[in-house]
């Protein structure tokens, strides 16, 4: 279920990120320690094979990420120290969702497992996603 607070609370940090609204990702929903984030397909994402770019999977890994990490009430930076990503199907059409989960948010580091789908469900890729907790 989703959080109106925590939606609106991650709207207004979205609202100052030209990178997200560069690539025209939307936030399809969130809740505590759960965030989903949705792009569509569009010809200027692509690489020469067709398919999604690779780094436009890789940045909605590390948003998902760090988005699942901010419901929690997180205000300040939350710069990503590491990612891991597998790619495990291509993107050839259509949309992709990224769901956000944070495994774990310690005092100074904080873990999320992000999974991506295509709209039929079908797994596209698996990341994890490190940030450090800003004092």
């Amino acid at each position: 279920m989703a959080d109106d607070a925590i939606l609106a609370r991650l709207i207004r940090r979205l609202d100052r990120s030209p990178f997200w609204k560069f690539l025209g990702m939307e936030l399809a929903g969130a809740e505590e320690g759960v965030a989903r984030v949705r792009l569509a397909l569009r010809p200027d994402l692509k690489n020469s094979f067709g398919i999604m770019h690779g780094g436009v999977i890789g940045a909605l890994v590390d948003t998902a990420g760090a988005l699942a990490l901010l419901t929690t009430g997180v205000d300040g930076p939350i710069p990503t120290v590491e990612y891991s990503l597998n790619f495990l199907a291509p993107v050839e059409g259509g949309a992709v969702t990224a769901e956000g989960r944070l495994l774990r948010r310690g005092r100074r580091i904080a873990v999320s497992e992000v999974t991506v789908t295509d709209e039929a469900g079908r797994l596209i890729a698996k990341g994890l996603v490190t940030n450090l907790v800003a004092e």
